[in-house]
């Protein structure tokens, strides 16, 4: 009901409870929005931070109604991650919850180990690595000018290890976690930031 004062929605006694839903999409998929329990004329929904073709924004996206809830798909961001929803309804400024999530995750994501710190993520990545290479050097790297993902979630680390005999060798790994107070786990890693 917050959610209804703050817009200015007067709700009759016994309305549901606001539902949002968005399920973890893969990276180039459209992702599906349903928003139930909410009466308006007007919703749009947006993933905060997520782009396309380096940093372009992506504009908001309008839900129709199917006689019980807003529905909707939202474009698929450019980047991996964890992106805050907001609703934007009969056009009062944008809110946002902080369980309302796009989740843009690879397969198997909720499989991967998680840990206390990115560092952690970091080290665990390169012990994983078929030819067992030994962690040489690691540090905390901003995340680049066109990625508008919230970097509270979202941390880069570049990593350098050599394998027994062979070069020195870098990667970006970044780490990812649902909550800003959560743990974290891998997300993807990169030759580029």
């Amino acid at each position: 009901m917050k959610l209804f004062a703050m817009l200015g929605i007067v709700t009759a006694m016994g309305a549901p409870p606001l539902q949002v839903t968005a399920p973890v999409a893969l990276r180039g998929h459209w992702i599906p929005v349903s928003v139930c329990g909410l009466g308006a004329t007007t919703v749009e929904a947006h993933a905060a931070g997520s782009t396309r073709r380096l940093g372009k924004a992506w504009r908001w996206t309008p839900l129709a109604y199917d006689g019980r809830c807003w529905v909707g798909q939202l474009p698929p961001p450019e980047l991996r991650g964890v992106y805050a929803l907001e609703l934007r309804v009969d056009h009062h400024s944008a809110v946002r919850s902080t369980r309302w999530q796009v989740r843009v995750f690879a397969r198997g994501m909720s499989s991967r180990p998680m840990f206390a710190t990115p560092q952690g993520v970091a080290r665990n990545w390169v012990s994983e690595l078929p030819s067992h290479p030994k962690l040489v050097a690691w540090k905390r790297w901003r995340l680049p000018a066109f990625d508008h993902r919230d970097s509270r979630l979202h941390r880069l680390i570049v990593v350098a290890y050599r394998v027994p005999g062979g070069p020195r060798v870098g990667m970006f790994v970044t780490a990812v976690r649902e909550d800003p107070h959560g743990r974290w786990r891998f997300l993807e890693a990169t030759v580029f930031p």
